[in-house]
């Protein structure tokens, strides 16, 4: 099992911790693609229509909705994530030490 978590992120050299904060943002950014989503549509819908929208008039704003998984969702994500992150933190002293 090591080796599969030593895998995951591969950290060898210290640039290699740029990983985990790229990560950390594709997961933050997926959890809340559905707000990003619903208030660009929104705000250029209003715009086209001529009046201000909400999700019982517009069907772009009720995607606004779906953060209710994605955000939950992006939270045990980054619980995951920072659980690997650690073990590979270890690993990677624990290798650094028998170079």
């Amino acid at each position: 099992m090591d080796k599969t978590l030593e895998i995951f992120i591969e950290i060898k050299k210290p640039i290699h911790f740029l990983k985990i904060f790229v990560g950390y943002f594709v997961i933050g950014l997926a959890a809340v693609s559905p707000l990003i989503v619903a208030y660009v549509g929104s705000s250029i819908e209003s715009k086209i229509v001529g009046h201000p929208v909400n999700e019982g008039n517009s069907a772009i704003f009720s995607v606004f909705w779906f953060a209710m998984l994605t955000i939950p969702g992006g939270v045990v994500f980054s619980v995951i994530f920072t659980f690997l992150y650690i073990k590979n933190v270890f690993l990677y002293f624990k290798n650094k030490k028998k170079r």
